[in-house]
């Protein structure tokens, strides 16, 4: 949830910063989990089963397993720190 943040703030910031790292093409899945874990549930308030969350999480490691998720997060904002402290 905390690296779904982490990229729509740096979305938000592309707009007025166009030589900033692109956004990962996984965003929608993390933006999918986080909107269906329970403490973050969607707008509808659809309360899934631990089945649903099991099958997201599925389909994210997938296309991005954990390690490649922070270690993506780490570089991106080391990489953002650095163009935005020039």
């Amino acid at each position: 949830m905390e690296a779904f943040n982490f990229y729509e703030t740096l979305k938000y910031l592309k707009k007025t910063n166009a030589s900033l790292p692109k956004i990962p093409s996984y965003l929608d899945k993390l933006s999918k989990v986080r909107n269906k874990v329970v403490g973050h549930r969607d707008t509808k308030e659809e309360f899934p089963l631990a089945e649903d969350i099991i099958n997201l999480l599925t389909e994210l490691s997938n296309e991005a397993p954990t390690e490649k998720i922070v270690e993506g997060v780490h570089q991106t904002f080391n990489l953002v720190r650095k163009i935005l402290n020039k």
